[in-house]
């Protein structure tokens, strides 16, 4: 079998910022796209199939931040996303994949001197995406709907210019919604439920040692599955980095490790929709040389 795909677009976006009183800031933007997506598939034997199709769509965007105190603001979103598919294999009549996309949270500084971040809210639906063909294991579908929604938090601690400390963590809902193929309430495939980041770095100001820095992080990723509908899945893991760096003027030196302990986990590798994963990166070190001009 052959498939050839050919996707066209033109787009004309326009976005406007407006500030209402001391406190209010209002982001609004409208985008016009045109799609054509050309597909001609050939199955042997048989006569070619050939595909054309022509869709046109504005997807607005508005946003909205409130300082509600010195140090802490409100924020919310809404937004709407259109695009066109190529290299979807068995898909013979694509269809333009669609979202619609809010969140909301806060942003803050304070109470505490030197910390920062923000925690958000966020939903995610999307049609027409594509994922591997549950019956032809060597072909892919568009499902009907498919839903993410979670909550994010990331914090910045620097009580110091030569200190910080990075905390992130990321909780995803993700679940087919509406389906004629896959069951509703599976999983999307290499989609954590969990994951976060700790990292920290400190920089030497000052004496003999001013320019150089040092610091390290632990990454945490929970189970994945492999497959839509859910069969098998990659087991949750956690890698252990650390980098250094020198800089003397117009260069910095620089290396870095990555997964310290040798961790020998597994990672999900998108392929249809076979349940194939790939070997983790093992410990590996990389020395890099960066020069300003």
């Amino acid at each position: 079998d052959t498939q050839d795909d050919a996707l066209r677009s033109f787009a004309v976006f326009v976005q406007d910022q407006i500030a209402i009183g001391d406190r209010l800031d209002i982001t609004a933007g409208l985008r016009w796209t045109r799609l054509e997506i050309n597909t001609r598939y050939i199955f042997a034997g048989t006569p070619a199939v050939d595909s054309d199709t022509v869709e046109e769509r504005f997807t607005p965007r508005l946003g909205a931040t409130y300082e509600i105190t010195d140090g802490l603001s409100a924020f919310v979103g809404y937004s709407e996303g259109f695009q066109g598919l190529v290299a979807a294999f068995g898909v013979t009549d694509p269809k333009p994949e669609e979202s619609i996309a809010w969140d909301g949270g806060l942003k803050f500084a304070a109470p505490i001197d030197g910390l920062s971040g923000t925690v958000s809210v966020y939903q995610i639906t999307r049609r027409n995406v594509v994922t591997g063909d549950p019956v032809n294991p060597f072909a892919s579908t568009q499902t009907g709907e498919q839903r993410a929604r979670g909550i994010e938090l990331d914090l910045i601690y620097e009580p110091s210019p030569a200190f910080s400390l990075l905390a992130s963590y990321a909780y995803t809902d993700a679940v087919v919604t509406q389906d004629n193929i896959l069951p509703i309430g599976a999983r999307p495939a290499r989609v954590p439920e969990h994951s976060g980041r700790l990292a920290a770095r400190y920089r030497f100001l000052d004496g003999a040692w001013a320019g150089f820095e040092i610091g390290g992080g632990l990454t945490y990723v929970g189970e994945r599955e492999l497959t839509l509908p859910n069969t098998l899945r990659a087991a949750s893991a956690v890698t252990l980095d650390a980098q250094a760096s020198y800089d003397f003027g117009r260069f910095t030196l620089a290396v870095s490790a990555v997964n310290l302990t040798d961790s020998d986990h597994v990672e999900p590798y998108a392929y249809l929709d076979q349940a194939v994963v790939i070997p983790a990166q093992p410990r590996s070190a990389f020395l890099t040389l960066r020069a300003n001009f």
